[in-house]
């Protein structure tokens, strides 16, 4: 039987990482599976009122700041903004937002998730980087009242596929 982490969110956040040191020039690209049983309804990540997601994965970069490092917030969001779309977290300046599911993905089955995370990092500060610091997840619904219910599972990182 497969084990997987479950969070269940009533008007509440609902966080947890891990620290880990990963190089984006061997491994650049982080997998994961996740589903969503229960969007927190009225989500939108791009106000501090309804900032919430009822899915969300962090990729925590190295910097000299100890509060507001730079990250990536990969979401599952309840709202109906565009699959690809990318926002600034309202939290955190330093945060940048991808929506890679919305509210018409379809919930209750599990999706696997592919990321360039450096790619992502390039695209969202215009800087090359070479590690990644910190992954978490996030439940949240905290801002909307509302409830959430997601589950995720085998996360990894994985290195570019070379052509022999």
């Amino acid at each position: 039987e497969n084990a997987y982490l479950t969070a269940h969110s009533r008007g509440e956040a609902i966080q947890i990482g891990k620290e880990i040191e990963i190089d984006l020039n061997k491994y650049p690209f982080l997998t994961w599976r996740w589903k969503v049983e229960r969007l927190c309804e009225g989500g939108d990540e791009r106000y501090k009122q309804t900032g919430d997601s009822a899915a969300g994965v962090y990729v925590v970069f190295p910097s000299w700041k100890k509060w507001n490092p730079k990250a990536i917030k990969y979401v599952w969001s309840a709202s109906a903004l565009p699959v690809g779309f990318k926002t600034k977290s309202p939290y955190a300046s330093d945060t940048k937002i991808i929506i890679l599911e919305n509210k018409d993905s379809p919930l209750g089955k599990w999706i696997e998730e592919k990321v360039d995370v450096r790619k992502d990092y390039e695209n969202s500060w215009g800087k090359k980087l070479k590690k990644v610091k910190l992954i978490g997840i996030m439940t949240d619904s905290d801002n909307t009242g509302e409830e959430a219910v997601a589950a995720y599972d085998d996360f990894y990182f994985e290195p570019e596929k070379v052509n022999p």
